[in-house]
């Protein structure tokens, strides 16, 4: 009874450095920018932030979302990952950046973006602390067509129904 009391103390002691062990770094500032400052859409941007962390930083990556403003309100693509490269490091200060980011999304009106930052076995997710929007700036493809905002094309098929449906209601007659 002894020995299985003994035990059980050792177990939650271990369980218990384990989890301070595997506590999310300590961030206490992001500053992150954009360039060029408003991108236009479908644009390749490259990010850079500087990180203020208590621990050591073993990566970053930054994750974006493009979005738009809709008349139901705001509209996000998936988030995209980007890895980051480290540029500068001490103090407790680290700078990071992603190039090569890809604004694939045409209709986007802006992006937000945060930042995973790893440390160890654990991770800091920025997105309920520090995240940041960029306005893009409009461009030629962003331009109101005139069209009155259907869906491309679905007269066409439309059109190729009603074809095919006179064509097979002329054969049934002959």
């Amino acid at each position: 009874m002894r020995k299985m009391l003994v035990e059980t103390i050792i177990l939650i002691g271990l369980f218990a450095v384990s989890a301070s062990v595997m506590a999310a770094p300590v961030v206490t500032n992001i500053e992150a920018s954009v360039e060029p400052a408003e991108p236009e859409a479908g644009s390749t941007v490259t990010i850079t932030a500087t990180i203020t962390c208590d621990d050591i930083i073993d990566g970053v990556s930054v994750k974006v979302k493009e979005c738009y403003d809709s008349p139901e309100g705001p509209f996000c693509y998936l988030d995209v990952p980007y890895t980051m490269t480290e540029i500068s490091s001490g103090d407790g200060e680290y700078q990071y950046r992603a190039t090569n980011v890809k604004l694939s999304h045409m209709d986007a009106e802006y992006m937000g973006y945060w930042f995973i930052v790893n440390s160890g076995e654990s991770s800091y997710d920025s997105s309920g602390e520090f995240e940041f929007e960029t306005d893009y700036v409009a461009s030629d493809n962003q331009q109101d067509s005139g069209a009155d905002g259907g869906s491309p094309g679905f007269e066409m098929v439309l059109m190729l129904i009603s074809i095919a449906a006179i064509m097979f209601i002329l054969k049934r007659k002959r």
